[in-house]
């Protein structure tokens, strides 16, 4: 049976091993139609500190670590994608105004292993994720690569995410999504 729950420091191992299987790099071309991780995700060490703050859920069958979707600050992360997605989202709006405006967090890394996508998981964990960071933040934003349509699609037709803006990093074009996690609390 899956559960979601938050995460713990101890899970950074299982999470990082989880994040790795499914980057690109590592999926054949049939097994990225279903979505895949750009980049390979944070390292243990920075799951283990986003877990303790903002923190963020992960879904789990029995003892197994099954997916997650991470949340961290800007300020939690290296120069590189990250910094690229800042500097294009200082010049996008979200509903007519500035993103600057507006409390963001990172949404993701997210993903749901592959015997278990399709269920309802990144649904469960995102409602938990809402809960986890609602009165703190304002705006989820998250990136995906434009040539990964299933995580595309799960994000803004399974999620309701809204484009914002697009960025090019290492010669690959992302697409910036957004949420208000107001309108998501339940």
């Amino acid at each position: 049976m899956v559960t979601v729950r938050r995460a713990k420091p101890e899970d950074a191992h299982p999470l990082s091993q989880l994040l790795e299987t499914n980057t690109k790099e590592n999926l054949t071309p049939e097994e990225r139609e279903e979505g895949y991780i750009t980049g390979g995700g944070p390292p243990e060490d920075a799951l283990a500190t986003m877990a303790a703050e903002p923190g963020f859920p992960v879904a789990a069958d029995g003892g197994d670590v099954i997916g997650c979707i991470g949340a961290s600050t800007f300020d939690q992360h290296e120069k590189g994608v990250v910094e690229t997605m800042a500097d294009a989202c200082a010049e996008a709006d979200f509903r007519g105004e500035s993103l600057s405006t507006y409390q963001t967090f990172l949404y993701g890394p997210a993903i749901v292993a592959q015997g278990h996508r399709g269920n309802g998981v990144l649904s469960e964990m995102f409602e938990a994720l809402v809960e986890i960071v609602a009165g703190e933040f304002e705006i989820g934003l998250g990136w995906v690569a434009n040539e990964n349509e299933a995580s595309y699609a799960a994000h803004t037709d399974g999620l309701g995410m809204i484009p914002v803006t697009e960025f090019e990093f290492d010669d690959d074009q992302y697409t910036v999504v957004a949420f208000l996690v107001s309108e998501r609390e339940s």
